[in-house]
């Protein structure tokens, strides 16, 4: 019979992601200090590399998947929750958990001048977006040309629930629920009617709001947020977590909704840090991630007590002594609604 030896490991922390409650689910940016909304800012822009970019302007040929589009019906809510993630999980290692989750940014307030000026250019925009090597159609890195957007916030999405169709948040299905052949399938779906449609007849309000504030021509921001490398601007993380905090609105609150699926806790650990996939990890049961749980960043060991600063990944080391032990960190998320 082969003998293993013990590797002894204590089990040193449970961190628990903050977690998202009710509208308004995230910080407003305005509420931090200028110190600490241009130190965000700045963090953003550190946070952006050429493969962060290329997440977003060159998926396609990120993942070899042809049909998968980021700002489909299915793909466009899940796609830029997980983009977010990664973020809030580098701001988490270096040690700046009062950014997370982070804050949003109302586009019918001024854009925070500490956003309009971060970076080495002082234009909110990092140098890194001249890099990557994007779709044939994507544009250039040009300087925001509105940073006092005048995009209304569509009726159909806001709160209380109110008699009749299509007229409040909680009148929408997540629609599809899986990837579609037609990335554009379901104009009655939550994510079009977030992203951008014409809604139906019977209701002549015009929902085209998060592609309005993006790039409409009279009221929208443009120059590089009217492209795919929009997320080189610092500007575009904290608009997406407002985008991103209407979702957990609806999920916190259209319960009655058969494509809901948020429990009030719900906990989990990824097994894969995949964004650009449709099968990512977001804590779904069955999961739908098809990568190996092993590749997990949410668990990782160190030889000395210092993970909660390093989460660089030690092979565990055996050792005779019993005062010699390795830690085991887990970072534990909750995709719910009640704090846990």
């Amino acid at each position: 019979m082969k003998r293993y030896n013990i590797v002894r490991t204590a089990l040193l922390a449970s961190l628990i992601a903050p977690t998202l409650l009710n509208a308004q689910v995230r910080p407003n940016i305005n509420s931090f200090t200028s110190t600490q909304k241009a130190d965000l800012a700045n963090l953003i822009l550190d946070y952006i590399t050429p493969t962060i970019l290329q997440y977003h302007c060159d998926y396609v040929n990120q993942t070899g998947v042809s049909s998968l589009d980021i700002h489909s019906d299915f793909d466009f809510l899940p796609f830029h929750r997980v983009y977010l993630e990664g973020l809030e999980d580098s701001l988490i290692r270096w040690g700046r958990p009062e950014f997370v989750p982070l804050p949003y940014w109302d586009p019918l307030t001024p854009a925070p001048m500490e956003f309009r000026t971060a970076g080495p250019d002082s234009n909110g925009i990092d140098p890194d977006c001249a890099t990557p090597t994007c779709r044939i159609l994507d544009g250039p890195c040009d300087t925001i040309e509105n940073w006092e957007p005048t995009v209304p916030f569509p009726p159909s999405l806001t709160l209380p629930i109110r008699s009749g169709p299509n007229n409040d948040l909680c009148d929408w299905e997540m629609d599809p629920t899986s990837p579609d052949p037609d990335p554009h399938c379901c104009p009655n779906g939550l994510s079009r009617v977030i992203e951008g449609q014409n809604l139906p007849t019977e209701n002549p309000v015009r929902s085209n709001w998060h592609n309005a504030v993006h790039a409409d021509p009279d009221s929208g921001m443009n120059g590089v947020m009217r492209n795919f490398r929009s997320p080189a601007a610092a500007i575009f993380w904290i608009w997406h977590a407002y985008v991103d905090d209407v979702w957990k609105t609806w999920e916190c609150n259209c319960t009655d909704q058969p494509s809901n699926t948020t429990s009030p806790v719900d906990l989990y650990m990824k097994d894969t840090p995949k964004v650009m996939r449709s099968e990512r990890d977001r804590g779904e049961e069955p999961n739908i991630d098809t990568g190996f749980m092993w590749h997990s960043r949410d668990i990782w060991v160190r030889r000395q007590n210092d993970g909660l600063t390093n989460h660089e990944h030690q092979d565990p080391e055996y050792s005779s002594d019993s005062n010699t032990f390795n830690y085991v960190y887990v970072q534990v998320r909750n995709r719910g609604c009640v704090a846990a």
